[in-house]
């Protein structure tokens, strides 16, 4: 990798490393390569999460003066699930106007050049719900 990860600049000291060789080859396997541009806009900085509908990622938006953002990239396995495409669609053109602290904010949805789907979204610093429970700072 040419660019390591700023653990620090991201704020997410729980972010999966880069080197880790199962996230890679789940990457791999759905065809983003980490070294590469997601899109030909978005410059991979760190792997936040994966869950059951994909992962999301820590990116750079190089076409937005380079603004820190996260991308959902949604599993290829879910591509054709239509109803679940039609409720991504709608729920972010129903929150893309939304703007509030406690919201994080949508800007748009898309498919990848590789035919991937994805919405990227503000990134916002700090610890996963799951954390904070398992810390015991939520009651």
């Amino acid at each position: 990798m040419t660019d390591e990860i700023n653990v620090n600049h991201w704020g997410v000291y729980k972010a999966i490393p880069m080197d880790n060789e199962q996230i890679w080859s789940d990457l791999t396997r759905i065809g983003i390569d980490p070294q590469e541009r997601f899109d030909k806009r978005y410059r991979i900085k760190a792997i936040v999460g994966k869950g059951l509908r994909g992962f999301v990622l820590g990116v750079l938006d190089t076409a937005n003066n380079r603004i820190k953002c996260a991308i959902k990239v949604i599993s290829p396995e879910l591509s054709d699930d239509q109803d679940l495409h039609y409720r991504i669609t709608r729920s972010v053109l129903r929150c893309k106007d939304l703007k509030h602290k406690n919201i994080v904010t949508i800007w748009s949805h898309s498919q990848a050049d590789n035919g991937l789907w994805y919405y990227t979204m503000e990134y916002v610093d700090g610890y996963s719900l799951l954390h904070i429970i398992r810390d015991g700072q939520c009651a």
